[in-house]
């Protein structure tokens, strides 16, 4: 029976191991491409091209469920792409990095939900700050062999006999889950370009600890704001989140655009609410949580391209990030209105 026992307890501790694995080499990847890219003088647009092409493949397996054999054709083709960029020079090598995320990402989330459940949101959160420090180890042979790793791994897995498309209709309440994380993935890429501009054997470094920064605040919310008043810490929160973003779009020191990227995580972490208020209402559903924050992903991701190339200034998707982060706590006091929550 102690037997018995242990081995369930190392399987157990197992799965997280290698879920926390996979959820490290997430963060390099998203985060890491970035740092490679702008470090070899690669357009604005065409880095969130292939951030975008990273977020596509987070639909995977919650909305897209594709049997093994079509994930091993993946992993293969992003290995391919992935060789072919350790062996050529800008801007050809962008292409086939661009190729390689594109392909490999779907297969990386699809074996990382299968551990998904079994780890508390606080310990991944901790390992996703420890990933953005660890981005900068980021290059086409990490890439390569992490392609190669899922590729083995697949082949060993029975888990993805069925292929499936699901992309049921929202409650519209949801709205307020995409707009927020619209909000995020609209401008946060610009403050990786901020702190590049810097362009010393340090920046490097220095780009991934700032990064990591604003995430230690953003995790750090839900721990500081134990009392149930989540209609109350959303609007504000995201209110605070208002003005922080239009003052990073206004002043001009990049130290001081840092410095306020790291006060937006005390705005931006009171995300947390959103589900509980869900609860309290009786729509929440975890499909639809994360179907909506995989849109939230992707329409950020658009807007920020294409404000940027309209506009031609990181500055403009900044403030449009602070529109949504505005439209989010709209939306919280329509809900609350509706609801009668009042907390």
């Amino acid at each position: 029976m102690n037997f018995n026992l242990k081995i369930g307890v190392a399987s157990v501790m197992l799965e997280k191991i290698i879920f926390l694995f996979f959820s490290l080499i997430t963060g390099i990847i998203e985060i890491g491409v970035v740092i490679y890219l702008v470090s070899n003088n690669c357009s604005f647009t065409n880095i969130l091209l292939t951030v975008l092409a990273y977020q596509i493949g987070c639909f995977f397996p919650n909305n897209i469920r594709l049997k093994k054999i079509y994930l091993i054709i993946l992993g293969l083709s992003a290995l391919v792409f992935s060789y072919f960029s350790m062996h050529t020079n800008f801007p050809e090598c962008y292409l086939y990095i661009l190729a390689s995320i594109l392909f490999i990402s779907p297969c990386l989330q699809s074996v990382r939900s299968i551990q998904k459940s079994k780890v508390s949101k606080g310990l991944k959160r901790m390992f996703r700050i420890l990933c953005f420090i660890a981005s900068i180890f980021f290059t086409p042979t990490f890439l390569f062999a992490i392609c190669f790793i899922i590729i083995l791994i697949l082949l060993k897995l029975e888990n993805f006999k069925l292929s499936s498309f699901s992309f049921r209709k929202l409650d519209n309440r949801y709205l307020i889950m995409i707009l927020h994380q619209m909000h995020y993935f609209s401008y946060a890429y610009t403050v990786l370009f901020f702190s590049l501009q810097f362009n010393d054997q340090y920046s490097k470094y220095f780009t991934a600890v700032v990064f990591a920064l604003g995430w230690i605040t953003y995790t750090l919310v839900p721990y500081i704001l134990t009392k149930e008043r989540y209609i109350f810490y959303l609007v504000s929160g995201h209110i605070y989140l208002t003005f922080v973003l239009l003052s990073m779009a206004l002043v001009n020191s990049v130290y001081l655009k840092l410095t306020l990227w790291i006060l937006t995580g005390l705005g931006g972490g009171t995300v947390f609410c959103i589900e509980k208020i869900f609860k309290k209402i009786n729509i929440y559903n975890k499909y639809s949580i994360d179907t909506s924050e995989n849109y939230g992903h992707v329409v950020g991701l658009i807007s920020g391209i294409l404000i940027f190339n309209f506009f031609k200034s990181y500055e403009a998707a900044i403030i449009f990030s602070s529109l949504c982060a505005l439209l989010t706590a709209f939306l919280a006091i329509r809900i609350n209105n509706k609801n009668k929550i009042m907390c």
